[in-house]
């Protein structure tokens, strides 16, 4: 009885975020943060976003790229007097540079191609200073996952919780490698949402074990074990 009360309340909840995803739609222009809203709410519910896609012919790409404009400029850091397309430019920015570009936009009432253009200015200008060398101090078996492609986009999660973009000819290495784990991580809790909790304190328990000696003692009487029984 729970398991169906529970598909239940799951086909209504995506069938009401269908009726106000068509809505949005069909306001068209006008309504265009309101559809990037839904479209980064369209997270929670899985493949089911990818019949209303097919549906209104909704490039799958473009939704892509209205989840990125989303995620980088929540509601409190959307400039309202400028376009969509104009935060679109800057998405790929730090957050606060991305606010800086989109000040001088309004300023200087930029289109989305001039405001392209300066933000090409000075990524010339910077690209001109020498890169500092990445970092070597990891283990051998670690670099191959952590070997740069050049001019690459990354999402970094930073050691005070902020998340950002960065240029992979310039990042750090392990926030790369950490990040991708943390990521990775919390897409696999996700799909498990009742149990979050349980599965968040399992990760510490297993964590813990990895930075103790644990590991190393259970390794052993595992091996002890093994050598026992094939005696």
């Amino acid at each position: 009885m729970e398991t169906t009360i529970k598909i239940t309340t799951n086909i209504e909840l995506i069938e009401r975020f269908r009726e106000r995803f068509l809505a949005a739609w069909r306001k068209g222009q006008e309504a265009m943060w309101e559809i990037i809203d839904l479209c980064v709410e369209a997270d929670r519910y899985g493949e089911e976003i990818y019949q209303i896609l097919d549906e209104l012919e909704v490039d799958y790409n473009q939704f892509r790229r209205w989840q990125r404009i989303g995620y980088a400029f929540p509601p409190n850091a959307r400039n309202l007097n400028l376009s969509v397309s104009h935060h679109e430019e800057v998405a790929k920015l730090l957050p606060e540079v991305a606010q800086s570009f989109l000040h001088l936009a309004q300023e200087k009432n930029w289109s989305r191609a001039e405001l392209r253009q300066k933000i090409k200015e000075v990524e010339l200008a910077q690209a001109k200073k020498a890169a500092p060398p990445p970092t070597t101090d990891l283990k051998p078996e670690l670099k191959k996952y952590l070997k740069p492609r050049p001019h690459v986009e990354a999402i970094v999660l930073t050691e005070d919780g902020r998340i950002e973009h960065r240029d992979s000819r310039t990042a750090n290495t392990h926030e790369y490698f950490i990040s991708s784990i943390v990521a990775s991580v919390v897409r696999y809790i996700a799909q498990f949402k009742e149990e979050q909790s349980k599965i968040v304190r399992e990760i510490v328990k297993r964590l813990k074990c990895f930075l103790t000696d644990d590991m190393l003692d259970a390794n052993a009487k595992n091996k002890n074990y093994d050598d026992d029984k094939n005696s």
